[in-house]
Order: structure tokens, then C-alpha cells, then sequence
């Protein structure tokens, strides 16, 4: 890592740090707070603005970088709309059927605003298995969608998704410094700063309960965008220090199963598969005698 990296880094963590710690006070007089009941098993008030924290975070530390990040303009344009989209779901609990045509734009506006296609499937078969130009932007919007929506069912315990973003992250940054990608790896370390700020915040720690925040939609879906866009790009560079597709599926594992899981059972049950339970892959683990 550089100085200027490092100071883009440590710049993001201290805004996403200022920021969340003035917004607790706007997030309780505008009722942008998260409350017991339902499917949500938290205690007490908790407010919902560490995605709003984080995007301000690295906002700040890619704008401080100075390897040309070509398509950063394009990109954040697209997370805006996401953590734009979020707040609002998050204060006002949107349809899904309102959320899903906005996410896709976002998906959109990152492909096409970025050059961002899934051109490969890897050889699955033993050979190489290759989209079609009118095939290729479907699967990619899909799967960054689903990447979307797969970070936000992850979002349901203290640290959960701030922990498991921050190292796959961290992965995708190593990797894609490794294949010689000239932006991936800079804005992965901006994000793993941000997302470790939030976490002071939300980490399952003792000393941090009267301090405590959520991340939210505007959080989570924003962090499923950037690991499907960094993860695309990742798997489907030119040459031969490209990674394999399937590495990246086997890098969002538990969010990719979390999704997966939770669409089959509720469509299994005759259920929405948008509606919230209490029967996911971590609450099942704490009525198994776990800890948060």
C-alpha cells in the first residue's frame, strides 16, 4: 500500500467515523430508526444511517486517490441511487416491486457506464462457456441484483454483513492487485476502511451498545453492488492472471447461500420471498445456543 493509499484509507475511515457519529442525532429526530418487532429481534432504538456514513466515506477517500479512477464518477452514480433508495426503504419500508426496477437501474448504470459485462462463465464442462452480446447484459444485471439483494438478507445480526463484506473485500482487493487490475484494488481498500469504521458502531461489542447503529439497505445493498461490480470485473479480465469465475461465487458464499436458501424455502412455503422471517442461516444458528 502507498501513502496516498493509505491516506485515502484512513481518510475514509475517519469521515464514515464523523459522519455516523453527527447523523445519530438528525437519524432520531427525522425517524429514521430501526424498532423491535416481527422478524427484527434487536432491544431498543436503533438508528439506520451507516450506509449514508460509509458512502460518505468513500466518497471521500476515492476522490482522493490519485490513480485515475476512470469509472468512479459512473459507479458512485449508481451506489447513490442504491443508498437514495435505501433511506427511503428504510424509512418508509418500500415495496419490493418499488425497490427491484430501481436496483436494476442502478445494476444498469454500472454495466453500461462502466464497461462492466459478464462475458464468460468459466468452464463449468470442461470448456470454455461464453455469453452471446444479447445474453451477457441480462446475466450480468442479474447477477449484480442478486448480489444486491443477497448482502441485505445477510444484514440481520450485529457485524454480520459489515464482517463478512469487509473480507471479501479484502479478497477481491488481493486478488485483483494480483491480475494487474488498475481500479479494483484501490477502491476495495477504500471500502474494507469505511466499512471497519462502521463497525465501531456495530461490532457485537460490549462497550459500544449506547453508540450502536445499523448499516440498513442503504448500507448493505450498496455493498452487494460494489462486491458484484469488483467481482465481475475480476473474473472477467483479459489474460491469464484472470480468476475463475466460480473463485468469486466461493468468495460471497454464505450471502450467495443466504440468498438462495431464503428464495427456495419461502417459495417452497407459498410465501413472498421478499417477506421477512426469522428463519435465516443465523438466526437459525443462535436458537441452535450460538452467540451473536
Amino acid at each position: 500500500m502507498t501513502v496516498n493509499e493509505f491516506f485515502a484509507a484512513a481518510a475514509s475511515f475517519v469521515v464514515t467515523l464523523a459522519a455516523i457519529a453527527a447523523l445519530r442525532h438528525i437519524a432520531f429526530r427525522i425517524d429514521l430508526v430501526d424498532r423491535p418487532g416481527g422478524h427484527k429481534t434487536h432491544h431498543g432504538e436503533v438508528p439506520i444511517i451507516g450506509g449514508l456514513g460509509m458512502f460518505l466515506g468513500i466518497v471521500t477517500g476515492i476522490g482522493l486517490l490519485d490513480h485515475p479512477i476512470v469509472y468512479s464518477g459512473t459507479l458512485l452514480s449508481a451506489i447513490s441511487l442504491l443508498v437514495l433508495l435505501g433511506l427511503l426503504d428504510d424509512r418508509f419500508s418500500l415495496s419490493p416491486w418499488t425497490r427491484l426496477p430501481v436496483q436494476a437501474t442502478a445494476a444498469i448504470v454500472a454495466m453500461y457506464g462502466t464497461h462492466t459485462f459478464v462475458t464468460t462463465l468459466g468452464a463449468p464442462f470442461g470448456s470454455e462457456l461464453h455469453l452471446n452480446h444479447f445474453v451477457s447484459p441480462v446475466v450480468t444485471v442479474v447477477l449484480m441484483v442478486a448480489s444486491i439483494n443477497a448482502f441485505n438478507m445477510l444484514d440481520g445480526m450485529d457485524g454480520l454483513a459489515g464482517i463478512v463484506a469487509a473480507i471479501t473485500f479484502a479478497a477481491l482487493g488481493y486478488m485483483a492487485h494480483r491480475a494487474g487490475l488498475p481500479v479494483s484494488p484501490y477502491i476495495a481498500i477504500v471500502v474494507i476502511a469505511s466499512v471497519l469504521a462502521f463497525l465501531v458502531f456495530n461490532a457485537p461489542l460490549i462497550w459500544n451498545n449506547r453508540i450502536r447503529c445499523f448499516m440498513g439497505d442503504a448500507g448493505s445493498t450498496f455493498l452487494g453492488l460494489a462486491v458484484a461490480w469488483i467481482g465481475i470485473r475480476l473474473s472477467q479480465a483479459a489474460g491469464e492472471r484472470s480468476v475463475a469465475p466460480v473463485t468469486v461465487l466461493w468468495l460471497v458464499a454464505l450471502p450467495l447461500f443466504e440468498l438462495l436458501w431464503t428464495f427456495g424455502r419461502r417459495l417452497l412455503k407459498g410465501q413472498s420471498p421478499f417477506r421477512g422471517d426469522t428463519q435465516h442461516f443465523h438466526h437459525l444458528m443462535i436458537r441452535g445456543g450460538f452467540s451473536v
